[in-house]
């Protein structure tokens, strides 16, 4: 029996569950056969069939005159493979269902927010500079199951509590990393509770519904100290306001700008009966004009704000991503190597960096001012294993029409996976 889209308990629906894993049975006998297939990740073959089938489920639905949202591939890690994955399988997807797929789909378990942060920020960066447009991505499997408790990987030392930092990240950290970013998280984040009875604990599965609030536009938000995340949105008379103490130290917080305008927040921490708790927690001006608050070890504090005056001024914050006459979307620079990049930016008050960078590497970003004086500034050096996204600050009067990243002599091979300039001036609210 038919429904009518209005009347079905779900508003979006993924193409098929991990298409990919179809890689497992290539090039066997009596199988397809594609060269290009390699390890359990697909090539082309794979790729172009899955996109076919996904358009043509999305044109019959269309056609039939459905609102369902459609989404796919349902991919691993956008950064699987040395990031083959992502320009061999998902970006062709993506691109092959243009116009046609709502959102993008993708598979991540327990893993560090900024790590998949910067990989979402390489795909959006490729698929603007091919369409002109962002495509949201949403997590559709999420899980903490990981083989060595205690440990981000099989390479790091057991330390005690790890278990208990890496789930609570999971559950908080991973998703403001992601939001400090980009919002799509707050669209929906499904739980796979298939593993060794994970997620069991019913703290843990609703724990992305505290980041709802954050649907907005994002707003500046900032924090003196490295352990603690700020985060920040604001739609209309609505806000919120995020805090996560990722450190090991309890923090004296010190609220200031709109979150002076709650009285109650949310303290959420860790729980052995229901794996993350929630308690309201009164907020109160301190005799020197701010509200403090004590921030447990590993803890998150979330203000919902309401009825906020109305301005006439507010931060609108515009990504350009730049573009290189080189192809593909991926640059790699090598010792004393140098990438020319151009940008449609009017201004711009910082440049937004995601690498992946190797030993002793280092960068140097060079801009020239209108005037017509040349700007060099060194960035820092990379960890042999660090894929992160960094914002760097940018000088008045530069031209932004076209920059250069330059590495050093000293450096190793350093992967370039997103150059974009952000322009967060303060304007008039229409």
């Amino acid at each position: 029996q038919q429904q009518q889209d209005d009347e079905l308990p779900f508003q979006r629906v993924e193409i098929w569950n991990e298409p990919f894993m179809w890689a497992r049975f290539m090039n066997r006998p009596g199988m397809a056969r594609d060269p290009a297939q390699h390890n359990y990740l697909p090539g082309p073959y794979l790729s172009q069939r899955y996109a076919q089938l996904a358009n043509a489920l999305i044109d019959a639905h269309r056609e039939a005159g459905g609102t369902i949202q459609f989404g796919g591939p349902s991919s691993a890690y956008f950064g699987s493979d040395n990031w083959r994955h992502l320009s061999e399988h998902v970006l062709p997807v993506a691109l092959a269902g243009a116009g046609k797929l709502d959102f993008v789909s993708e598979h991540h378990y327990i893993e560090r927010g900024e790590l998949v942060a910067a990989s979402y920020e390489a795909f959006q960066a490729q698929y603007m500079q091919a369409t002109g447009k962002r495509l949201p991505i949403i997590n559709t499997e999420a899980n903490d199951l990981v083989d060595q408790p205690g440990k981000w990987s099989r390479d790091e030392t057991y330390h005690p509590g790890g278990v208990d930092r890496r789930r609570f990240s999971y559950q908080v950290g991973d998703i403001m990393a992601q939001l400090r970013f980009h919002n799509d998280h707050v669209l929906g984040r499904h739980i796979h509770a298939l593993w060794r009875g994970r997620f069991a604990k019913k703290g843990e599965a609703i724990a992305y519904r505290w980041f709802r609030p954050f649907s907005g536009d994002l707003v500046q938000a900032t924090s003196d100290h490295p352990d603690l995340w700020a985060l920040a949105s604001r739609e209309g008379d609505q806000g919120a306001v995020a805090l996560y103490n990722d450190g090991d130290q309890e923090l004296r917080v010190s609220l200031s700008g709109i979150a002076m305008l709650a009285s109650t927040a949310t303290l959420v921490s860790l729980s052995t009966e229901d794996g993350l708790s929630a308690e309201t927690v009164s907020l109160q001006p301190h005799y020197d004009g701010l509200m403090h608050i004590s921030l447990p070890p590993i803890s998150a504090l979330m203000v919902e704000l309401s009825a906020l005056p109305k301005v006439r001024h507010h931060i609108n914050r515009e990504v350009h991503y730049a573009k290189t006459s080189q192809r593909g979307g991926l640059w790699s620079l090598g010792p004393d190597e140098s990438l020319e990049l151009s940008s449609t930016a009017a201004r711009a008050d910082h440049l937004r960096l995601t690498v992946s960078g190797a030993l002793n590497g280092y960068l140097v970003a060079e801009f020239m001012t209108k005037t017509g004086e040349k700007i060099s500034m060194p960035l820092d050096g990379f960890d042999i294993k660090a894929t992160r996204i960094m914002e760097i600050p940018l000088p008045p009067n530069i031209d932004t029409g076209s920059f250069q990243l330059r590495a050093t002599a000293q450096a190793g091979q350093i992967l370039i996976l997103a150059a974009a300039l952000v322009d967060e001036q303060t304007r008039l609210k229409e």
